[in-house]
């Protein structure tokens, strides 16, 4: 990690002064209740209804459930916002440019773990480039997770995390973990069908991780990359 850039003053992953302590507390508790609400909200909110009628039963419920998600981790977010000033950063940060080797690294990080899905966990691969409204419209209902989960995971997380003076192993492992945990129910149900889906999850929330901190705080490639990700293997992941 020595290649991260040390940050300065006024940064975002500039150490504040407050307690380590308070900053693991906040961003456990914090981080649990952005998930727990977030997969309340996708499976409570019931709009098979509202789908388009191009697609047949399990799209409409997987699509459903796409937008139901979408919307309540930005609502979330938004919501946080008014109360967490890192995340009030985070926001304004996802429109930074950020470095090349940041870029280099979210690259990286989605090209592994899309090549990974697509070889391991998809039945027909081809399928990724089927020109179809189908795979149109289940590409990008719930490519907006990109925004959310990385200003969440990686803008707020490793923000708070780098205020209350963590060390950056620290903040890349915390941010992986909580970004698996909401992941948690989008896999099959047996133990080694989680395990490695969730290995995987961590490792590429670590190197997204990695990314703002090159980027000294920039969120703009983990959120450039993070929803390329999604529009390319999200639909046939959850389909297959």
């Amino acid at each position: 990690m020595s290649s991260i850039p040390r940050p300065e003053a006024g940064e975002p992953l500039f150490p504040d002064g407050t307690s380590k302590t308070s900053a693991i507390v906040e961003v456990i508790v914090i981080g649990a209740a952005f998930i727990v609400l977030a997969h309340a909200a996708a499976a409570g909110l019931r709009l098979e209804t509202l789908m388009p009628t191009f697609l047949n039963g399990p799209e409409r419920a997987v699509g459903a459930t796409f937008v139901a998600g979408a919307a309540a981790q930005i609502a979330l977010v938004l919501a946080f916002a008014l109360v967490f000033k890192d995340l009030r950063r985070a926001i304004v940060n996802s429109l930074q440019f950020g470095t090349i080797p940041a870029w280099g690294a979210a690259l990286i990080a989605i090209s592994i773990h899309a090549a990974t899905i697509a070889f391991f966990f998809l039945d027909d691969p081809a399928q990724i480039f089927e020109p179809s409204r189908r795979n149109l419209f289940l590409s990008i209902a719930p490519a907006f997770d990109g925004w959310s989960q990385e200003v969440f995971f990686r803008g707020y997380v490793i923000y708070r995390l780098a205020r209350g003076g963590l060390p950056v192993l620290a903040q890349i492992a915390v941010s992986a973990l909580l970004f698996a945990a909401i992941h948690v129910g989008y896999v099959g149900d047996d133990l080694l069908s989680v395990i490695w889906p969730m290995f995987g999850t961590a490792v590429l929330g670590g190197f997204l991780a990695w990314s703002v901190l090159l980027a000294r705080g920039a969120l703009l490639p983990a959120v450039f990359c993070h929803a390329v990700l999604i529009v390319i293997v999200q639909p046939w992941l959850a389909l297959s």
